[in-house]
């Protein structure tokens, strides 16, 4: 019976400690189930900012899930749950104040102003806070319960290692991760082309894809800290399929940012192990190389590109030497598949979307594979002298203009829209005529937001001749655009 003989002291600053890392380990994982929430994360990034310090304002945060588990155990059952399981007890007058007075015992602890007075339980004196509090804490002198304490503690201690993934929420979205890597190259040689702001990407001049596309350039309006920004990007038009597409540069991204919690020097191929294990970690439960906060980590960072997290298919992609993480949705009308490229530190997040699966495979083979990628902006070569697109997006995206590159663009813009409303006309192409009505009507409700926001405008002219192409459209004159009226 001696084994049940319970005798109680004061608590001593060991038994304590151990009670405070056991409820701390409480607090890791609540930590790790509040950072599932957007509002969670916006208090984190801000306190972040304010302390100028991610890990000061994590630290700070774990402390505070503590505290709040510590303060409603205390309001409920006068001890935490590690300091129940530990063998303590409350002494105190009254049922109630052993409740009231432990809270704010908690309370005076969350200041960390008692701290250095803590100390003085070492030597099993009763210390300021119970003073002020009237709640003093004894601890049972027992094996029994030392050992349970120990035994609490070493579990709750083990399972930090798996509170990151028992709580993240995104862990368990329909999230389809497949591990092999699809390919796209051409036998050309590409020279090295770029434009301006594209010069990441490069073109084969002799392939096919002018013969089976139409790109436009489009505009989207977005505000960007208070600013409005002008954010073009490409529109695709299959000739073959009658259908849509688009790019659209989401992000510039720094890879070492991204992987900064595994390793910001990773080399391509470790960068692609890493998120091999990132998005296969249910099967990895117990087999980490690292912690596996670094992978729920940067697998969050990732998913956070998009829009929504569920009902993605995860592989890698190579175009020529490029390599991407591919991650790819399925929606009711469209298919949407992110590329972030991966390799150099500078990374670019693109978006890719088309209608259909015909769509996408014919954009592939007749355009992405002529494709090749630089990050470098070292050894260009000069600008080709016959613009396309991707020259007007550079353009739409430059504040300043000369007056030379200016009427190159109108000339190119008006021309693209003449010769693609022909093309539309002679194939009965209603859809791209929509398309076009559409395009124009958007740029012309841009002239007066693109005059504000750069130091250039567009010339009259090109107005009037824009509104003069969208109107005949509108009215289906066939005649405006040279097609001949269909004799019976």
């Amino acid at each position: 019976m001696r084994f049940f003989n319970f005798k109680y002291l004061k608590a001593g600053l060991g038994t304590r400690l151990l009670c405070f890392l056991g409820d701390l380990a409480l607090g890791y994982y609540l930590y790790f189930y509040l950072i599932n929430f957007d509002q969670f994360n916006l208090w984190q990034s801000s306190l972040g900012k304010l302390l100028e310090s991610t890990f000061l304002s994590k630290c700070l945060l774990i402390f505070f899930s503590t505290q709040i588990i510590r303060f409603q155990s205390t309001l409920l059952f006068s001890l935490s749950p590690a300091q129940l399981a530990g063998g303590i007890k409350a002494v105190s007058d009254s049922f109630v104040w052993k409740r009231i007075g432990g809270a704010s015992r908690v309370i005076l602890e969350t200041t960390l102003l008692m701290l250095p007075f803590d100390l003085m339980s070492f030597y099993r004196v009763t210390t300021l806070k119970e003073k002020l509090t009237n709640v003093e804490l004894v601890e049972r002198k027992s094996f029994f319960f030392k050992a349970t304490q120990s035994i609490f503690l070493i579990l709750l201690l083990f399972s930090i290692q798996l509170s990151p993934i028992i709580h993240s929420k995104d862990l368990y979205s329909f999230i389809i991760f497949k591990n092999h890597q699809e390919s796209h190259k051409t036998s050309l040689e590409i020279p090295f082309f770029y434009s301006e702001k594209y010069h990441f990407f490069s073109y084969h001049p002799y392939s096919t894809y002018e013969k089976t596309q139409f790109f436009f350039p489009s505009l989207e309006f977005a505000s960007n800290q208070g600013r409005l920004k002008a954010l073009p990007h490409i529109v695709g038009y299959s000739k073959k399929d009658n259908n849509f597409w688009s790019w659209k540069l989401r992000h510039k991204l720094n890879l070492s940012e991204l992987f900064s919690d595994v390793d910001p020097e990773l080399s391509y191929d470790q960068q692609q192990e890493v998120l091999k294990d990132a998005f296969q970690i249910k099967d990895n439960f117990f087999h980490f190389k690292i912690y596996p906060q670094a992978y729920l980590s940067l697998r969050r960072k990732i998913l956070s590109l998009l829009s929504s997290s569920k009902g993605v298919e995860i592989d890698f992609l190579k175009i020529n030497k490029q390599s991407f993480l591919r991650l790819k949705q399925n929606y009711p009308h469209e298919i949407v598949e992110t590329l972030l490229s991966l390799g150099d530190k500078e990374a670019y997040l693109f978006e890719f979307s088309w209608q259909n699966e015909e769509t996408r495979k014919s954009v592939y083979q007749s355009f992405l594979r002529f494709l090749s990628w630089s990050s470098g902006s070292n050894q260009l070569s000069p600008r080709e002298e016959q613009l396309n697109t991707f020259h007007i997006i550079d353009f739409l995206k430059n504040d300043r203009m000369s007056s030379e590159d200016l009427k190159k663009m109108e000339d190119f813009l008006l021309s693209l829209y003449n010769q693609s409303s022909i093309y539309a006309y002679k194939n009965e192409s209603s859809l791209l005529k929509e398309f076009l009505v559409l395009n124009m009507s958007a740029f012309i409700g841009s002239f007066s937001q693109l005059s504000s926001l750069k130091d250039w405008e567009f010339s009259e002219r090109f107005k009037l001749q824009v509104r003069e192409n969208h109107k005949r459209l509108v009215l289906d004159d066939k005649n405006f655009f040279q097609v001949e009226e269909d004799r019976p």
